[in-house]
């Protein structure tokens, strides 16, 4: 796609307007809008306002909607590993918004661009957390407290994001998580998919969904990773979490969240469209879980849920 200039006098709260405007358009299905979209990510009538900055930073010339924020804010140009270090983030994290049967060539490519460019694993909070380099986790946060809430990279996350989405091959994210939450990252961290659903630190490391489990893993120390984030502020009732897990086998992870707290009565934060607002979806988060074991026939996960006092009832598709 062809790259346009900054106009003169451009300002941030001019472009965050143009990037409302384009998600707005784009949710509108305008085709003028989707042809932009479409390049950047696969179905771009369901894209966020993140992913809609995002397109509009690449139009200006941008790898990132933070790199085009510094430049009009201070007027500092682009660092040169900067759009590899996204490129490198974008890889390593596991998906849900490109095509599904791809992951774990994805991962590989990022262990590839990290082994072409070691520099990375220190080039940013969150390279070096995903990358595991806890010597550059310790001297980045030395040098600069204020990288562990900064939203950078291609999505515009925290670092504890993308340590918890983090599936690089033969690495682990979770010890670089672990300095990241007892430096005050927060647990309950999240990003909203398509505006619509709460993609949160949890939902990354228990992973899977309608992918399925070899594209979309859990992170390797899965229950360790999960317990720390709800030591640190996690919510137990992670409505997607539960969803992306209702497709495949094993409970650990369903055993440790109503060990945590979660409950029959707690209702899913997706959101839906009810007389042209955005309102909570509200069913019981446990009522569609017990559907989907009922369904694939998981005794064990249907006792779990019924001894925690789920009812299949009180789900209402």
């Amino acid at each position: 796609m062809a790259q346009a200039n900054l106009p003169d006098g451009a300002n941030l709260e001019n472009l965050k307007k143009q990037a409302k405007a384009l998600l707005k358009a784009a949710k509108a299905k305008d085709q003028s809008a989707l042809g932009r979209v479409g390049p950047y990510f696969g179905y771009p009538e369901a894209i966020g306002l993140q992913q809609a900055q995002l397109v509009l930073a690449r139009e200006y010339g941008f790898r990132s909607w933070t790199s085009m924020k510094r430049f009009v804010e201070d007027g500092r140009a682009p660092d040169p590993l900067e759009a590899l270090s996204d490129r490198f983030l974008d890889l390593a994290c596991v998906s849900y918004s490109n095509p599904p049967g791809i992951g774990p060539r994805r991962f590989e490519q990022a262990a590839q661009m990290l082994a072409d460019h070691p520099d990375l694993a220190g080039y940013s909070l969150a390279t070096a957390s995903v990358a595991g380099n806890l010597d550059a986790v310790d001297r980045i946060l030395t040098a600069d407290p204020d990288a562990l809430h900064r939203e950078d990279g291609p999505f515009n996350w925290p670092p504890i994001m993308y340590a918890s989405y983090g599936r690089l091959p033969g690495r682990s994210s979770f010890p670089a998580a672990q300095k990241l939450l007892d430096a005050g990252a927060r647990g309950d961290a999240f990003h909203m998919w398509s505006g619509v659903c709460r993609f949160t630190a949890l939902t990354g490391v228990l992973g899977r969904g309608e992918a399925g489990e070899i594209n979309q893993p859990e992170h390797p120390d899965e229950l360790g990773f999960a317990e720390a984030l709800l030591d640190h502020g996690a919510d137990p009732n992670d409505a997607q979490a539960c969803y992306n897990r209702g497709f495949t086998g094993g409970n650990g992870w369903l055993k440790l969240l109503i060990d945590r707290g979660f409950d029959p009565e707690h209702r899913n934060d997706w959101l839906v469209e009810r007389d042209g607002e955005m309102v909570p979806e509200g069913n019981k988060t446990m009522g569609y879980l017990l559907a989907f074991a009922i369904r694939s026939g998981d005794r064990e996960r249907v006792e779990l849920l019924i001894n925690a006092g789920a009812k299949l009832n009180e789900w209402e598709k």
